[in-house]
């Protein structure tokens, strides 16, 4: 029997990690430079990113990307974030960002609606101010993903909400779906905890089991069959 042999990879999609701030100190980020010993990199200076967003454009075939995803860090702590996105944009490729939408008030999401960001990733992690803070290592998140996510809906954006699913919150994962559709959001990206990072020492901690998330993906079908929210997932799962 011949070996089938597989397509070549065609890059789609890549992310750039704009800053290695945040505001947050989410107990599951995968980020390396946050474990004992790491080093924090740098911004690159504005000329030195929008050359690199030109060099990755600069691909031919099947390695120039459909979409570029601004992530981070906290992407909204850089104030040169429109400039970034509008250089995407302006080249015909297809924008998205990932934030935790605390610094998502109406202004910035109308400037980067306008600069070209149509689609915006923000989490929702529980149900409750308390079990989202808690999370997300930091007071006041809940709030500003609520109020990020009317913010991009009022600027016109397309607006999926996160849910980062761990042992913590995965019970939770119907009534966040329903808080999203409340909020007006379009889809629930549904990510099972990635143990890696500086949250790789915490895995047995957070690291959901196969009945917990095979419980949640079947509550997220029947609530989307009753007209509810749609879901994906994003994170493979083995």
């Amino acid at each position: 029997m011949p070996l089938l042999r597989s397509d070549p990879l065609q890059v789609t999609v890549v992310l750039f990690e704009v800053t290695a701030r945040c505001n947050n100190r989410c107990i599951y980020c995968y980020n390396v430079w946050k474990c004992r010993g790491g080093a924090e990199p740098a911004d690159l200076p504005t000329a030195e990113a929008k050359d690199l967003i030109r060099r990755v454009l600069a691909g031919r075939g099947r390695y120039r990307p459909r979409q570029i995803t601004f992530t981070g860090g906290e992407p909204l702590l850089r104030d040169d974030l429109e400039e970034l996105v509008a250089a995407v944009t302006g080249a015909g490729l297809a924008t998205n960002l990932i934030t935790n939408g605390r610094l998502l008030d109406s202004p910035r999401a109308r400037a980067l609606v306008s600069a070209g960001c149509r689609l915006f990733e923000i989490p929702l992690l529980a149900r409750t101010a308390e079990d989202h803070d808690a999370l997300a290592g930091a007071r006041g998140a809940f709030e500003g993903a609520v109020r990020g996510i009317g913010a991009a809906k009022r600027a016109g954006a397309h607006v999926v909400a996160a849910f980062v699913a761990t042992r913590r919150n995965i019970g939770q994962a119907e009534d966040v779906a329903r808080l999203a559709l409340a909020l007006g959001a379009d889809g629930l990206m549904f990510l099972r905890f990635n143990p890696g990072g500086v949250a790789h020492e915490r895995a047995a901690d957070l690291l959901p089991d196969p009945p917990q998330i095979v419980a949640a993906l079947r509550v997220l079908r029947e609530q989307r069959t009753r007209g509810g929210l749609p879901v994906s997932v994003s994170v493979p799962v083995p």
